[in-house]
């Protein structure tokens, strides 16, 4: 049995290499993006949080003297 030792075309084995380095930095954007995502959901929730809070303390302490219009 033979095995095939015929090299390749240089000019395959440069865009095969593009490729390869294309998917892994397609693969780091996404991981960037999916980051940046959770870290916006999470930002998003703890500003809801601090506006209801704030909301409430409003609510919890009025103004001492109302407007008199």
């Amino acid at each position: 049995m033979a095995i095939d030792e015929t090299p390749k075309d240089p000019a395959r084995t440069r865009l095969e290499a593009i490729i390869a380095c294309r998917e892994k930095r397609t693969a780091r954007a996404r991981e960037k993006l999916d980051a940046a995502v959770r870290e916006e959901y999470e930002a998003r929730a703890e500003l809801e949080t601090a506006r209801a809070d704030l909301a409430q303390w409003i609510l919890d302490h009025p103004d001492p003297q109302p407007m008199l219009i």
